[in-house]
């Protein structure tokens, strides 16, 4: 998977495509979750039968939108869902967990994948 997207500008842009400063990564019924230290966010792809480095991530934790990165999502208050150098990630079927490193604490909310 790319470190970032090419832009034509030649500056990367954060998106579902790519990645800043990848830390931890684990699968879950066939979804592949990454946390994206750099961008304080969780990134998850579903694998059924193949994943490539083109295929977007279909869901973030921690900011609004693909491409947004900014810890906290920018705000000056901590949020409930904000993240800021998250660590690492565990998924059970009820409950996601979430080291914030950069607001020393570990979040503890309903997996948002669960079906």
């Amino acid at each position: 998977m790319p470190a970032g997207d090419p832009h034509p500008s030649g500056v990367s842009q954060i998106s579902g495509y790519g990645f800043s400063s990848p830390h931890h990564v684990f699968s879950w019924k066939n979804n592949l979750i990454l946390t994206d230290i750099g961008n304080s966010r969780l990134l998850r792809w579903y694998y059924k039968n193949s994943l490539s480095s083109s295929s977007e991530a279909l869901s973030a934790v921690g900011q609004n939108s693909f491409s947004a990165g900014l810890p906290n999502q920018g705000d000056s208050v901590l949020g409930a869902h904000h993240l800021n150098n998250p660590r690492s990630s565990f998924v059970n079927d009820n409950y996601l967990f979430i080291v914030d490193s950069g607001n020393d604490r570990v979040v503890i909310m309903p997996n948002p994948w669960s079906q």
